[in-house]
């Protein structure tokens, strides 16, 4: 059985697949935007957009947990150094990300639009380049995510940041029992979305008694803890990976592969029309994601659905992988999290000086689609060109003169 992977170890299916996970999120932002996705309206294709694109993010932290997990296995347990990979992940993460700070700093102080909040506070800056807004959103409800234009995107950071510095202690739970840590996993995450019900008066406490239990859950569903899971089952799915690629010849492999994707596919789809229901019970559409995100078992089920789901399809036949590899998926993954980052306040830029059509119909989706997504993209290969790669090659290269000095 032929496999997509490159000689230097790369898989490049997974190129496409993180791709798919943060342009799911664009275009679900864009559908939005455009008046195509209307809260609460329930139709066709309102419910087919969430279940295609609704939680698409989900993907993302398992093929995470799959990257940053792979090459530990190949090299039969061998851990990094965790300040070295620490360092390693703070250079890909937070300079792109302190670059959009400053630039939707910049558009709040110079742009003329009424962007519906006043200009932060030092403290409030401070807290974003810390990847603190999250934890501080705990303590204060009100506290605005993404310094208005970005919240719908900028909560992501905090959350990858929690993740990464996990990774070393379940790296090493799962170099010890992989059963035994995708279980510790799954019992974090399904308790942190379900204590908000059981436990309201802790969350509550921690909130200073200033919201609802209703907007504390929706809250908690979009914290690190909530995402343990799909990342210990991105990393399990390494292991899953590396012995079935020893054994590519076994036909035994190329059956079940494509059984397990004839399963998987229909489960898959049925689990997203649990998200989607409650997603649709959003009165204004900003917390719809997040409400189909509170269902605990349905979000565990999901997620082990989309890992067996990413294995079969980086397993299985080249026709398969075909569509989410090549050089188009490998450059658009690159570019995915700059335009990731930029695309809302693109978008708030539009609205600044032009007034697209936001009448919900395909000519005002696809305007907004021609006008932000070159604009992001253009943005997102400048960011990586020439900030995101230099802080990673600097690191690199800091890295390796310490190890020669040593």
């Amino acid at each position: 059985m032929r496999t997509g992977k490159e000689p230097g170890g790369r898989v490049p299916a997974l190129d496409g697949l993180r791709a798919f996970a943060i342009s799911g999120v664009v275009l679900f932002h864009l559908f939005g935007i455009s008046g195509v996705l209307v809260a609460g309206d329930g139709s066709f294709h309102d419910r087919a957009i969430f279940t295609l694109f609704g939680n698409t993010l989900d993907i993302f932290f398992i093929i995470s947990g799959f990257g940053l997990f792979l090459p530990i296995v190949r090299s039969k347990g061998r851990l990094p150094r965790t300040g070295d990979f620490l360092l390693k992940r703070f250079a890909r993460l937070q300079p792109e990300y302190w670059l959009c700070l400053v630039v939707i700093l910049g558009l709040m102080a110079f742009v003329p639009i009424d962007f519906g909040s006043p200009f932060p506070s030092p403290m409030v800056i401070l807290i974003h380049f810390l990847d603190l807004q999250k934890a501080v959103q705990l303590l204060d409800p009100d506290f605005v995510v993404g310094l208005f234009i970005g919240g719908g995107a900028l909560w992501l950071v905090p959350v990858i940041a929690g993740l990464y510095l996990i990774f070393p202690l379940l790296a090493r739970m799962m170099l010890w029992s992989i059963p035994a840590a995708v279980g510790a996993a799954a019992l974090i995450t399904f308790a942190w979305k379900v204590a908000p019900d059981h436990l309201p008066g802790l969350f509550q406490a921690l909130s200073g008694h200033q919201t609802t239990d209703d907007n504390i859950r929706l809250i908690a569903a979009d914290q690190t803890p909530a995402y343990i899971y799909s990342f210990a089952l991105g990393m399990a799915a390494a292991w899953i990976y590396n012995l079935a690629d020893n054994n590519r010849d076994s036909p035994w492999l190329g059956r079940g592969v494509l059984l397990a994707f004839a399963i998987g596919l229909p489960v898959y789809i049925l689990l997203s029309f649990n998200y989607t229901d409650a997603a649709l019970t959003s009165v204004n559409g900003i917390d719809a994601a997040s409400r189909g995100r509170t269902l605990a078992l349905n979000g565990l089920a999901a997620s082990t659905t989309r890992m067996v789901l990413i294995l079969a399809l980086i397993l299985g036949p080249l026709w398969l992988q075909r569509p989410f590899a090549g050089r188009t998926a490998h450059w658009v993954a690159d570019q995915s999290y700059g335009i990731y980052l930029i695309h809302l306040p693109v978008a708030f830029l539009v609205l600044s000086y032009i007034t697209p059509p936001q009448n919900g119909t395909v000519k005002a989706f696809a305007t907004w689609a021609v006008i932000v997504l070159p604009v992001a993209t253009a943005y997102a290969w400048c960011s990586r060109r020439f900030v995101g790669l230099p802080a990673s090659r600097a690191v690199n290269l800091r890295l390796q003169r310490r190890r020669s000095a040593g």
